[in-house]
């Protein structure tokens, strides 16, 4: 019975069970599906602000892999469901529905389903970095404007992609800024990711709406900049 809006839209289902470890995310799991899950959207009227903001972020990781309909659906819903949360409810079945999707066909994660990290290698990594003092799915709204920007950076997506995207990102993240967060700590936290091969970073990037894939990243010296640059300009450098 998950009790939480993240808990609800994403971890109910998918049958992942994990455990941070020292100051790593999910560092100890297993798979154990469930048998039955009961929703009860009563819970969210429980929930403090941060704590809906972040199953919001989550849902919102779901959407933009998705699609661009998809995206949309959720970006007419986003203002009013600040406002009375049961509208909440049409963007659960969504994200549930986009995910058990995809558990069909790769439940064990070792391929396919990798998509869905889309934000959160970034976004484990400034969880870590805040001692998770910044909740996990705003963590991982910050996480997939990273991955938008960097895959701007290299051409793969347009600024008005990026732009569009930030626009419903920023009212998930709000003032958990990446002031909170040292750069440095940052790095050292996305080296540590359970998915990297060798030195290799393994994030998910995007060629736009419903079109992300696995990349390497390289921390080379330019990459190291350019996040120091990120985190000192996230908010009001719109052209990053």
């Amino acid at each position: 019975m998950p009790t939480t809006l993240l808990a609800q839209a994403d971890s109910c289902i998918g049958s992942k069970t994990s455990l941070n470890f020292g100051e790593g995310k999910n560092q100890l799991g297993t798979f154990h599906p469930p048998r039955y899950i009961c929703i009860d959207p009563r819970f969210l009227d429980t929930l403090t602000e941060a704590q809906f903001r972040s199953g919001i972020g989550e849902i919102f990781h779901y959407l933009l892999v998705s699609g661009q309909a998809d995206f949309e659906f959720g970006e007419d819903l986003i203002d009013s469901i600040g406002l009375d949360r049961s509208k909440a409810l049409p963007l659960i079945e969504r994200s549930l529905k986009i995910k058990k999707k995809m558990i069909e066909i790769d439940e064990f994660d070792t391929g396919p389903r990798k998509v869905f990290n889309y934000g959160h290698t970034f976004g484990h990594a400034i969880e870590a970095a805040s001692g998770f003092g910044i909740p996990h799915g705003i963590a991982v709204s910050i996480g997939m404007d990273i991955a938008n920007c960097l895959s701007a950076k290299q051409g793969l997506v347009s600024i008005k992609f990026r732009n569009r995207a930030r626009k419903v990102l920023e009212k998930i993240w709000q003032s958990d800024r990446l002031d909170k967060v040292k750069v440095s700590e940052f790095i050292g936290a996305l080296k540590k990711d359970k998915k990297n091969d060798g030195r290799q970073v393994k994030a998910i990037l995007t060629r736009g709406f419903g079109d992300m894939f696995l990349a390497n990243l390289d921390l080379t010296d330019e990459n190291l900049i350019w996040f120091e640059k990120y985190f000192a300009n996230v908010l009001q450098d719109t052209d990053l």
